[in-house]
């Protein structure tokens, strides 16, 4: 989820279910980077992250209701930085990202990967897009 609201209301909610509420992060979902703590805006809750693909594990579940992570500026900068810095490989990505797809179509895919219309579309989307996807957070609560 983005970040809700500002910090007096994060401090509010934090006193009152704070430790009960939950937060994942499923890579390096751009969602939860917005709005920017430098706009006033705050998260609720714990939160509990795993890396693109990976699979939530309880023992990482911080017990720090006031976590910040993460941040919106470094995951924007990096985004920035490697589409300066990196043409190359963006071009590499989007031609790795096509053989995906065609290999879904043709049902060559890997066997884990939904190879509808719309699982197809959604690998054609940005890394931080995809890992916002619902079945990228599905995929990381089934272990």
């Amino acid at each position: 989820m983005p970040r809700p609201g500002s910090k007096a209301f994060a401090d509010i909610y934090s006193q009152q279910l704070g430790t009960r509420t939950y937060r994942l992060v499923h890579g390096e979902d751009v969602v939860p980077t917005v709005a920017p703590t430098s706009f006033g805006f705050r998260h609720l809750g714990r939160v509990l992250h795993c890396e693109r693909q990976g699979r939530f594990d309880q023992a990482n579940l911080t017990s720090d209701t006031s976590s910040d992570f993460p941040p919106f500026v470094s995951g924007v900068a990096k985004d920035l930085w490697d589409h300066l810095h990196e043409p190359l490989s963006a071009v590499l990505s989007i031609a790795a990202r096509i053989k995906l797809a065609t290999a879904l179509l043709t049902g060559m895919g890997p066997s884990n990967m939904r190879t509808d219309p719309g699982g197809i579309l959604i690998e054609m989307l940005p890394p931080r897009l995809r890992d916002h996807m619902p079945d990228r957070y599905i995929g990381a609560c089934n272990g």
